[in-house]
Parts: structure tokens; C-alpha cells; sequence
């Protein structure tokens, strides 16, 4: 990340002490996360907003829409192209990974076997390989 530069970022969890976990690592990691607990939320957010953030970190299981639904919707905006989706979920289901995949999030990382610091990390990266490649 360039010095001064912080990366706006929309992170979407609905379990709280979670959500709360990796907001606070986000700002520790010189991100600003917009956080919300519900897919339908989230994509609310981006269309007021009027433009897309740096990178969405995506549960896959929230209410309201599931993580398939989320991308489906959001491809359908204007410009996601710029903006890379890490999907974060305790489901690893293979058929459900592929189709993510191909609706567009750059990758799939299974909560349970990934440690949330190394998770951050590995966002941040996405982020930055996106930025690299525009």
C-alpha cells in the first residue's frame, strides 16, 4: 500500500464478535472498513456511495442475500470490475467456490483453516494486485 494511502474497504459479516475482530485488524492494517452484517445493506451502501470501494471482504453466509447472490448483483454495476471481492466463509463447498470464482471474486478462503491476521494480509495483497493491474 502507498504511504498515506488508505483503502477503503466494505466488509460484510453477521456474526458480531467477528465482524468486530476484523474491523478493528482492517484500522490496526491502515484500512478504513465500512462494515454491515447483511448483503442486501451492502449493496445499498455501494449504489449510495456512487462509486465502489477498494476491495469487499464477503461472508458468504449473511442473511437477507448469500454470497452468490451478492456477486450476481453487484457485477451488474457499473465499474465492480475494479474493485476485488476476497469471499471469507466457513463453507468450502466446491461447486459454490466455482461459481464465485466465476461471477468475478478474485478468491475463496475458508475461515476455519486460515488464521484472521493472514487473512488480512492476503486481502490487503488482493487489493494491491488490483491496483497494480489498472
Amino acid at each position: 500500500m502507498e504511504q498515506n494511502q488508505k483503502y477503503q474497504v466494505l466488509v460484510i459479516e453477521d456474526e458480531p464478535s467477528l465482524k468486530e475482530a476484523i474491523n478493528t485488524k482492517l484500522i490496526k492494517a491502515g484500512l478504513e472498513p465500512t462494515t454491515f452484517d447483511n448483503g442486501k445493506l451492502a449493496l445499498d451502501a455501494i449504489t449510495a456511495r456512487g462509486k465502489h470501494f477498494d476491495g469487499i471482504w464477503l461472508d458468504f453466509d449473511v442473511y437477507e442475500i448469500n454470497g452468490l447472490e451478492f456477486m450476481q448483483r453487484f457485477i451488474a454495476m457499473p465499474g465492480w470490475q475494479t474493485c476485488p471481492v476476497l469471499i471469507v466463509s466457513n463453507t468450502g463447498n466446491p461447486d459454490l467456490i466455482k461459481q464465485a470464482i466465476e461471477l468475478g471474486a478474485k478468491e475463496w478462503i475458508i475461515k476455519a483453516e486460515v488464521r484472521l491476521d493472514d487473512t488480512v494480509n492476503r486481502f490487503i495483497e488482493v487489493i494491491g494486485e488490483s491496483k497494480a493491474a489498472l
